[in-house]
């Protein structure tokens, strides 16, 4: 029987909305499933990004290398597996090599993420969040803008509370307290007192 691609997008859907431990599960089920290298290797990606979310890192960069060897030269598969391996030195406070993945995937696979709008904003966001921790504002910066710029993104209050925190940065006051004000007022709890608390330090320091 071959892998049930539905059951595999169930259990990556249920690993970003903290059933973890579920959507891992149905994923090691697919296992004995899979008729090929390429199976292989989206299995494993899916496995690597479960482990990360449980906090097992080392297991997370396991599946991670173990997927890089069965896709091989198949792009569409290493970009996938990139940006898992990003994502989780993000989660890992591992930021400057987290920013050098991300540059390696723009340059190595800008072709294919134009060609799915959605995932290449959900890529710009994230690229964007990283500059941000290593302190590249401008281009953080510049990212943000014309991502909302654009129209809707994927997560606006993530968005305008690291552009207001990049523009801080910078000196640029004003339109950092614009910015902020718009991510305190957004619906994530968390996101909006860390805001309040940047919209607070800004005050102090005028």
């Amino acid at each position: 029987m071959p892998v049930d691609w539905a059951a595999v997008s169930e259990a990556i859907r249920l690993g970003t909305i903290g059933r973890t431990a579920e959507g891992l599960r149905l994923l090691i089920a697919q296992e004995a499933s899979c008729e090929s290298d390429r199976d292989r290797a989206a299995i494993c990606n899916g496995k690597a990004m479960c482990y990360a979310h449980l906090a097992n890192f080392a297991e997370a960069f396991a599946q991670i290398t173990a997927a890089k060897q069965f896709a091989g030269t198949e792009r569409d598969l290493m970009l996938q597996i990139g940006l898992a391996e990003a994502a989780t030195h993000v989660l890992t406070a591992q930021y400057p090599t987290a920013c050098d993945l991300y540059q390696h995937i723009a340059a190595a696979y800008g072709d294919l993420l134009a060609e799915d709008r959605e995932s290449a904003q959900e890529f710009r966001e994230r690229f964007g969040y990283v500059l941000v921790h290593v302190k590249q504002y401008d281009e953080a910066i510049r990212i943000f803008q014309q991502l909302l710029s654009l129209g809707p993104v994927l997560d606006e209050q993530r968005v305008r509370l690291f552009l207001g925190a990049a523009l801080a940065a910078k000196g640029r006051s004003q339109l950092a307290r614009i910015e902020l004000d718009l991510a305190a007022k957004g619906p994530d709890p968390e996101l909006s007192k860390d805001a309040q608390g940047r919209i607070m330090s800004l005050l102090i320091v005028q």
